[in-house]
């Protein structure tokens, strides 16, 4: 009888502070084979998510990443100064080509240029089209790649081309998992037993 109980108040306690208890999901890219190195020459990495959990709210979407960045050089017809530093970045983006729908990127390289600039940060996906319960499911397809732009009128080219060295980075969620199936059945296992128990009686 003491044991039927405890087991309904031990499923009861994970089925009431399961649900409002805020947590962290990371997934260590590096670890799924995510390059620590990217140039221009460096071929999309893409890896298919599945966390194994499922989510019934999602407060914040980002990456946790740190490394270096070095900047490229860059020139542009009419350019009376010559070649100059610019930023690149490394990007993160969810979802797949054409449809990307939340991007993540980190810009760096032009202030110390030629040497690398230090980053270690969480930047957030930026929202776009895919609202985030797309990613309650816990599934989704991840792509980092290098990325150079320039807000400049006209043709310009890179005379060279920067780099990132990565050496962490982690997709992160912070949101509500949804309770295992088995924490309510745990409630309805105790229940039962114990409805049974005092039939008996």
């Amino acid at each position: 009888m003491k044991l039927t109980i405890t087991i309904a108040v031990i499923g009861l306690f994970v089925f009431i502070t399961t649900p409002v208890q805020a947590d962290l999901v990371e997934l260590d890219l590096l670890a799924l084979g995510c390059p620590t190195y990217h140039d221009f020459d460096t071929p999309l990495w893409s890896y298919d998510i599945d966390l194994g959990v499922q989510f019934s709210s999602i407060d914040h979407v980002y990456m946790d990443w740190s490394g270096e960045i070095t900047g490229g050089l860059f020139t542009y017809l009419g350019n009376p100064n010559g070649p100059q530093p610019a930023n690149i970045s490394i990007t993160a983006k969810l979802g797949s080509y054409p449809s990307y729908y939340r991007q993540s990127s980190h810009w760096a390289g032009e202030s110390t240029y030629p040497n690398p600039e230090p980053f270690n940060e969480q930047s957030e996906f930026l929202k776009g089209d895919m609202p985030l319960s797309e990613l309650f499911d816990g599934q989704e397809t991840i792509e980092i790649s290098y990325d150079e732009t320039l807000d400049i009128l006209g043709d310009y080219w890179f005379v060279e081309h920067g780099s990132i060295s990565l050496n962490k980075a982690k997709y992160v969620i912070d949101g509500t998992i949804i309770p295992e199936p088995s924490s309510f059945l745990i409630i309805g296992l105790g229940g039962l037993i114990l409805k049974t128990k005092r039939r008996k009686f």
